[in-house]
């Protein structure tokens, strides 16, 4: 019921449809530089930041991408409203990145695209539709498996000592915690000024 409120709410403003334009056909790079710009945005004015999605080379490394590379846009009359990058190897899809138009945040296109893109991987024969790690609330009300992740760390040096045994299992997890229960507002004031507002804010 959810889900038909919100389809119907975005389709007040026009023509809704999804398209995929795979990697190294035309569209593909342009619709890279707007998801990116959009979850720029959307970092900036949730209070968070990332300095992988910040870097030029990330933007030049997925536009550079063709095989197995898809881009999947919710079109509003023609005009991108929501994008996900993702690859395909496979019967398997890994979604990378999500992004919308953070001036349409009210009419939920995020939430609209990502139920497109799950219809467009049954339809293409996509056995799993893969959110990767980084635990999220939105990952836990779509998904129907929950695998756990891994990995190994070995220190080399004193600091990398640190790193494995204090700030990473540690040190990190309880900033993060802690940073996160802040009020949106104040986590804006406090770190924009310190790690930049991010080149889709600077255009």
């Amino acid at each position: 019921r959810n889900r038909k409120k919100r389809r119907n709410k975005l389709a007040s403003l026009g023509h809704v449809e999804m398209i995929d334009v795979a990697g190294g056909l035309p569209g593909y790079k342009k619709l890279v530089d707007q998801a990116l710009d959009w979850k720029q945005v959307w970092l900036a004015e949730t209070g968070r930041t990332s300095a992988i999605l910040k870097e030029d080379k990330t933007c030049r490394f997925l536009k550079s991408l063709e095989e197995g590379a898809v881009a999947l846009a919710l079109m509003i009359d023609g005009k991108p409203a929501a994008i996900e990058i993702g690859f395909v190897q496979g019967r398997h899809y890994y979604s990378y990145i999500g992004s919308f138009d953070w001036d349409l945040r009210d009419y939920s296109p995020g939430k609209v695209q990502m139920e497109e893109a799950l219809r467009w991987a049954i339809k293409n024969g996509i056995h799993a539709y893969d959110l990767l790690g980084n635990p999220s609330t939105y990952k836990t009300h779509w998904s129907n498996v929950d695998i756990g992740l891994a990995s190994h760390c070995k220190a080399l040096t004193v600091k990398g000592k640190i790193y494995e045994s204090v700030w990473k299992p540690v040190l990190r997890p309880l900033i993060k915690q802690t940073y996160y229960r802040l009020p949106v507002t104040f986590r804006k004031r406090i770190l924009l000024p310190l790690v930049g507002q991010g080149r889709a804010l600077e255009a």
